[in-house]
This record gives C-alpha cells, structure tokens and sequence, in this order.
C-alpha cells in the first residue's frame, strides 16, 4: 500500500468535528473493487489494524466529494488540517485446489532441508518424503479429502496409500486428523466414521495409529487430512523426478476415475437432470470400488517385473497436471499421444454434462510409469492378465521438446489447469454449475 499526503483537505462533511469543536483530521482512502477506485474517510480517533486508523461507518465517499476535497482546501476543515489519499490495492483472491506450482515451488526453495538423512524433500511433484532410517526408507505423504462426502473414510485412506505406494514403498501406518461439521455431527455419525476409517484400514493391511478430532466451526462437510507413513528397501526407491529421455510414457485404468466417481456421487440427481442416463450414474458410483482407487495391485506387478524409473500418482488438477509435475520434477519433456490417452467413457460423459475437461478433472486411481519400452511391454501384458487395463500412451523426450499433445499430424501444448476442473462444481453459486 502507498500513501501519498496531501494539503488540501477533506470537504468537512466527510468527518463530524470533534466534541471539543475541533476539526477531525480525515484521509481519504481508495479502495480498488473489481470494476473501479472508490474512496472512503478514514479518521483516526478510533483504532484499526494497531495504526490509529478506522474506517468510518458509512463514510465512503463519491467521486465527486474527492474531487472537491482535493480542490477546497484547507479551509474545509479548518487550519493545520490534512488530509492523506491511501492507495489500497487489494490482491486478489487464489482458486479453489492446489497452489499453483510455480508459487509452491518458490516457496518451498526458500527454506531447503538441511538433514543428510532426508533423502527426497519437498518438490512439486513427488508424492511423499523419503527419510533415511538406516536399513531402509521411511516414506511419509499427507492428504486432505475435501471434494467427497461419501465414503470419505475409504478416499482418504485408498488416496494417501497411493502416494506411498509410487515410492515403491509398502503403506503401513496411518494418522487421521477429522474435522467435523458443527450442528451436524452426533455420537452415531462419529461411530459410523471410525468404523468406516477401520475398515479401510483392514482392506489395505493398514494400522491406524493416531491423529485428531474435533468438531469445527464453519464446515458445511467432513474433512480427512490423512497422513500415511511406508517403507521400503534403499534399492528398490522410485521417485518421480526419475524418468528417463527414452522411456515409455504408460497410464492404468484411465481418467478421471476418482472425479467421475465424486461426480456421480455428489451430484446424481443433476446428472439425470440433465439427461445422463441411470446407468452411466451407477457405473461412475461404483468406480470407488471398482476398479477402485488404489494403485497398489499395479505397483507390485510392475516392480516386481521391471525397472520401473518413475511413478506418479495423477490426483488433484488431473493427468494433464500429473504429467507436466513429472515432466518438471525429472527435467525432460514427454509427447503424449492424444489418441492413446484413455478417457473412461463415463468420466468423459458426466464431464460434458458440467463442461468439464477430463483431462483436468482430479483422477486418483490410475496410475503413470515411465520404463523402458521393452520392459513396458512386459508389463502391460502382465497387467492384463490380472484383469487391469493399461495403455502405452507416449515417450520421454528431451526437455527442450516441451509436453505436448500429438494427434497425427497436429501437435499442441498440453492444457496447464490452474485449478481442478471438478472445483467448479463447489466454487459455483448453489454448488453447481
């Protein structure tokens, strides 16, 4: 904020005098809004913000009184007046979902890790911390879930063992911090939500082993910030920043599981509204389950078959976002066949329904490895006896080449989203679009 001072005083009409009779000193403040400068008197008599100023109750002031502030004069509110025009220039707000990378990133650089024994630290683009515990590494990842209400326990739980698990590492424990709506929480609704959270614990061989609870003023929903902790063997370490010029670029499943499943989930009875059939909506309902969230079944196989040089778990912000935070974190390019890139056929439908883009929709669920060709090849086959689809859909190229989309002969960038498509559907008036 600037200040510029001024001798030229406020029209004495802006500020009542004092009750001694003594002129009120008055600034003038310009307040930017989204389509022009307003001003407002401020008087310091009464304090705000700790600097001896506050903003008159209805004191904003039209254009046309600045303007005769400005020429008046002194005389407006008596000798030794003065008035002070202060610029405001007020930032503007940041979307819903994740920071951008680039804001993250330089942030994060402002403070780097100075233990030895942290072997990967925070970076855009790798999914969890890898700390050097001796005979092995701990891998350590947190997780809100904030887009889904239904069956939340299990996405928290499924989501964070994901991260994890693209370490090449096995989840084994898991802290929850649950923050609960006021006026809409009671005793059976907590049980139900540990017995849910139990569960999903039990279905990944998982222990819950701590965390927070406590019911929060100003939640319309249920929030879980989970936190997982893993480990694995110092040889067998994958990271995202790992990925080769040369290595094949293969996708599981397709996208956007996890959106098409909130998006059924949370807004079914606008889905047939709008004239998506029945059976779409229950198909994206069940994709929680099947083919479900975890990519812990794929990472195994491929692991256990071949050199696997990065994995990235593609979540909030979509496959597009994964891929350019892999893209980043090993400094190389990709060329990503469009024709090749698998959009589930529900995800696609119910993302026209809202205008969605699916490559930006949140897709939890699928899972992106870069490997060499031949062993990519291995690996597909071996994913599709165990009943898991999967698509060579592109190759790492030199960084210079960029991340483009290719579709014959047609080349283009890939999207960058600023946000996930999917918080459209929250930021919207009346929580649809």
């Amino acid at each position: 904020m600037s200040t510029i001072s001024t001798t030229r005083a406020a029209r004495a009409s802006a500020a009542a005098p004092t009750a001694s009779g003594a002129p009120r000193i008055v600034k003038i403040e310009r307040w930017w809004s989204a389509s022009a400068w307003t001003f407002a008197s401020v008087a310091p008599a009464t304090p705000r913000d700790g600097r001896g100023e506050c903003l008159e109750r209805g004191a904003i002031a039209p254009l046309a009184d600045v303007r005769h502030a400005l020429d008046d004069g002194p005389r407006a509110l008596g000798a030794g007046a003065h008035a002070c025009i202060l610029l405001v220039a007020a930032m503007p707000s940041l979307p819903v979902g994740k920071l951008r990378a680039t804001t993250l990133q330089a942030l994060l650089d402002k403070r780097p890790v100075k233990d030895p024994r942290v072997v990967v630290g925070p970076k855009v683009g790798e999914d969890a911390a890898v700390i050097d515990l001796g005979d092995r590494y701990l891998v350590a990842t947190t997780d809100p879930i904030t887009f889904a209400t239904d069956d939340i326990a299990r996405y928290a739980l499924q989501v964070n063992a994901n991260d994890v698990a693209v370490r090449g590492a096995r989840p084994r424990w898991f802290l929850a911090t649950l923050l609960l709506p006021e006026g809409r929480t009671t005793d059976d609704s907590v049980e139900r939500l540990f017995a849910d959270l139990h569960a999903a614990c039990d279905e990944l061989d998982v222990a819950l082993v701590g965390g927070h609870t406590e019911v929060a003023h100003g939640l319309d929903r249920v929030v879980i910030a989970g936190t997982m902790l893993g480990e694995v063997a110092k040889d067998k370490l994958v990271t995202t920043s790992g990925a080769r010029v040369g290595d094949a670029v293969v996708l599981t499943k397709g996208v956007p599981l996890e959106g098409a499943a909130i998006i059924a989930r949370e807004r079914e009875a606008e889905l047939l509204a709008r004239g998506v059939r029945p059976a779409v909506v229950r198909r994206a309902k069940a994709f929680l389950r099947t083919p479900g969230l975890s990519v812990l079944p794929e990472v195994e196989i491929a692991c256990e078959l071949a050199a696997v040089h990065a994995m990235h778990d593609p979540t909030e912000g979509g496959v597009a976002t994964a891929l350019h935070e892999l893209a980043d974190a090993a400094g190389v390019g990709l060329r990503i066949d469009r024709d090749r890139l698998t959009i589930l056929p529900e995800g696609r439908e119910l993302c026209a329904a809202f205008g969605l883009d699916p490559l930006g929709t949140i897709a939890s669920g699928a899972l992106l490895l870069t490997l060499a060709p031949a062993d990519a090849g291995i690996v597909i086959h071996a994913l599709a006896r165990e009943s898991i689809d999967s698509h060579f859909i592109g190759q790492v190229v030199p960084r210079e080449q960029g991340v483009v989309l290719v579709q014959g002969s047609r080349q283009e960038p890939l999207p960058v989203f600023a946000q996930d498509e999917i918080a459209k559907l929250f930021a919207a008036p009346g929580g649809s679009v």
